[in-house]
């Protein structure tokens, strides 16, 4: 069998020698080729055995895992999932298989990228990725894959990770280090990483922006009087209104306990600027109402616009506050623009 000599067949006449006859030669022939299928089947059926033996096994070790686990077809059909993997999704085991592995992702273009990094490297390692449950409801997961030989055909074998406590417990940390936990707003860590990104682009394009550095002038006596979770509560209503005043784009960040800023993106200069702060200024001078006494806080409020001549955000901050302490200065609930005279 393919130049490989396999068994010998021998048929002996026991009497005197003599020639075999055609139909002898065929017969002789038919004993040997029935002896060779039967040696074929029997050799088919040993490995079909393996297989079948192997493919229980491989399941076996699926359905015991604690992790989720899916074997699905190069097309994304699934042919295989183990019942964390149904509890995952919250689907019914016979219900998952036929489905296309597409149908499981939120955004099903990320499917795409994640089989071409298959495809390439023959397995893909600890990517998080938006899925989503037969609900509807979306959650964070990372997960694994690997392409092997199952049953005489390409699989791929995927193991699945939910990781959206994770993924909420580092955006809480990540909140708490950008942002401001009385008010919500972006704290001076977050303001600076946006004020050197836009001073990179004024250096780029040489468009200026502005800030906008405001005090409250009686804070200090809200706090006296009225205790501090008044206060709080009054700091609260101020980066509210602050965020009502300003324009979509506008970025406000409290930097201190009753001093807030705002970065001006794109700004028609001067005037535009002025624009802005004396809207919020006007908001910010409106009584307050704070558990049910009214109270009035107005606020003195610096301008800045940074061209490309400014190079550090603590430049750029040093010279807004320069610009509210004119403002100060000037008298409660006014607003003035630095100048370098």
């Amino acid at each position: 069998l393919g130049g490989t000599l396999h068994g010998v067949v021998c048929h002996e006449h026991l009497g005197p020698a003599r020639s075999w006859t055609r139909d002898e030669q065929l017969f002789a022939m038919s004993v040997g080729q029935s002896i060779a299928l039967s040696i074929e089947a029997e050799r088919r059926d040993q490995t079909e055995h393996a297989l079948r033996d192997s493919e229980h096994r491989f399941k076996a070790i699926l359905e015991a895992s604690p992790i989720p686990m899916a074997v699905s077809l190069p097309d994304g059909e699934m042919i295989y999932a183990n019942a964390g993997m149904g509890a995952l999704f919250r689907l019914p085991v016979d219900k998952a298989l036929g489905k296309r592995a597409v149908e499981f992702y939120a955004d099903r273009g990320v499917r795409d990228e994640l089989l071409a990094e298959i495809d390439k490297y023959g397995q893909l390692r600890e990517r998080e990725v938006q899925l989503k449950r037969a609900d509807g409801s979306v959650f964070w997961a990372m997960i694994s894959s690997v392409r092997v030989e199952l049953d005489g055909r390409q699989v791929i074998v995927a193991s699945i990770w939910d990781i959206t406590s994770k993924r909420e417990a580092e955006e809480k940390l990540r909140h708490a280090a950008l942002y401001d936990e009385l008010t919500g707003l972006p704290n001076r860590t977050l303001l600076f990483d946006l004020l050197r990104a836009e001073l990179a682009r004024v250096d780029r394009h040489d468009q200026p922006f502005a800030m906008l550095y405001m005090d409250l002038d009686d804070f200090k006596q809200v706090n006296d009087r009225f205790g501090h979770e008044a206060g709080d509560a009054l700091l609260r209503e101020v980066a509210s209104r602050i965020r009502s005043g300003l324009r979509a784009g506008d970025v406000p960040a409290r930097v201190g306990g009753d001093e807030f800023v705002a970065l001006l993106p794109q700004v028609a200069g001067v005037e535009g600027a002025k624009a802005v702060a004396d809207r919020v200024a006007e908001f910010l001078n409106r009584p307050h109402v704070i558990s049910g006494t009214t109270l009035y806080c107005p606020a003195s409020v610096g301008i800045l616009m940074a061209d490309n001549t400014y190079k550090d955000a603590n430049a750029v901050m040093r010279d807004a506050d320069a610009a509210m302490y004119k403002a100060k200065q000037a008298g409660k609930s006014r607003t003035r623009v630095f100048s370098k005279e």
